[in-house]
């Protein structure tokens, strides 16, 4: 039986969006998204395409947002990036990183013992430009299921959600089908509500997306919150 989504209070939802100590920043996609994958082999690639395109029908369904598969015709801004070890990065072509200091990743990726990192970058209207996900899949990640990592990098992607936010999992399997959790959906949902500009920082910015939190959960934003009944 699903749990009952809990109500977050301004700080905790504020924590997702930290990108450094007390620095609020949020930013979601104001434009279509073009995804990219990369991986070890053909076969590899295939099934996360698939798996992919199958998550972000469903997340996209959610945010309103449009995607496609890369076309060629310009760059992707999507793009998910698999190897066997962080030095295969090497190997990639540099053009498809923009400015990312990819031998700098590297350095940093392998002495941290890091499994997965992502980064993004930002349009003149603060709204997202790019997001980039590295993944290790010689890592703990080997023994997930490819519709796991799908649905799950394709939520935390969809905003530019901070690396040390997470204290939960955010999917869960129902049955035979991997779901995102109540609690993150909803912060999802607040992220791409119509009152919720592309961007927003600091402390005003943190109270204007806790109130198009609290306006979806239907509780009134202050200090103590009522119980959501």
């Amino acid at each position: 039986r699903r749990q009952e989504a809990q109500i977050l209070d301004r700080s905790e939802l504020s924590a997702y969006f930290l990108q450094g100590p007390g620095a609020f920043h949020f930013a979601r996609w104001n434009r279509p998204l073009e995804l990219a994958i990369l991986a070890p082999s053909e076969a590899m690639t295939r099934s996360y395409e698939s798996s992919f395109g199958a998550a972000l029908d469903r997340v996209c369904t959610w945010s309103g947002q449009s995607w496609r598969m890369q076309s060629g015709a310009r760059p992707p801004n999507l793009v998910f990036v698999f190897v066997q070890k962080w030095v295969d990065l090497a190997t990639l072509s540099m053009d498809l990183f923009g400015p990312l200091a990819i031998p700098n990743l590297i350095n940093k990726m392998t002495e941290s013992g890091a499994t997965q990192f992502r980064t993004f970058s930002y349009g003149e209207d603060g709204s997202l430009a790019s997001a980039f996900g590295f993944y290790n899949m010689s890592s703990r990640l080997r023994d997930y299921p490819t519709e796991r990592i799908a649905l799950a990098q394709s939520l935390l992607t969809h905003a530019n959600f901070g690396l040390g936010s997470l204290k939960a999992p955010i999917v869960t399997l129902e049955g035979v089908r991997w779901s995102p959790s109540d609690d993150f959906r909803q912060v999802l949902q607040a992220a791409y509500s119509i009152d919720t500009p592309a961007s927003l920082r600091g402390d005003d910015g943190a109270s204007h997306l806790y109130r198009s939190y609290a306006a979806s959960r239907q509780v009134v934003p202050g200090p103590a919150l009522p119980a959501d009944r």
